[in-house]
């Protein structure tokens, strides 16, 4: 395999698009926290039942079945609290990585034989193909996950036929190492 040279061009848009297209731009709608406000709701509407029949009928049951809606309320909530939280922690890390990889004027990954090369400006990121741990290959992306570096490469950010190149040397590089591994 001869060394290949691949132009980036990591544009804001398209790197937004990719970690936010799936509704993990909104809090109410992320997969982390959609359950919890719906379990949250959900009890908060119950105990609100509960305390109208305590004020109507009254009882030590009524009180009980008050508190305990109360505290099962009061632990959906804090747990979505946290998600909330965590949402916003990756929200926030995702914008800063997207913003600083947009400002990068002369991007480009170049693969050889023995390794994969990312340059960013004046800055140079080198993996050997066995130091690669997993891949993803999707249709609008690849991704790979090194011992040092996790590496994004949207199919926006490079022609179709590089994209396509791309994958295929990627697929082929860790198969050849999982077989020479067994």
């Amino acid at each position: 395999m001869i060394e290949t040279t691949i132009e980036l061009q990591f544009r804001m848009k398209d790197l937004r698009e990719l970690y936010f297209s799936r509704y993990e731009n909104s809090v109410f709608t992320s997969y982390t926290t959609n359950g919890y406000w719906m379990v949250s709701v959900i009890f908060l509407v119950v105990s609100s039942l509960i305390y109208m029949v305590f004020l109507r009928y009254g009882g030590v049951p009524v009180i009980a079945l008050l508190v305990v809606s109360l505290l099962i309320t009061l632990v959906f909530i804090m747990q979505l609290i946290v998600n909330v939280n965590k949402f916003y922690l990756w929200k926030w890390g995702v914008e800063s990585w997207v913003k600083e990889y947009s400002k990068f004027k002369h991007c480009q990954v170049i693969v050889n034989e023995s390794s994969i090369e990312l340059i960013l400006d004046e800055k140079s990121i080198i993996d050997k193909w066995v130091n690669i741990k997993s891949a993803v290959t999707e249709q609008n992306y690849i991704t790979l996950s090194g011992s040092y570096e996790n590496y994004v490469f949207p199919s926006k950010s490079m022609r179709n036929e590089e994209f396509d190149f791309l994958k295929k040397i990627v697929r082929d590089k860790l198969k050849s190492i999982l077989v020479n591994e067994s």
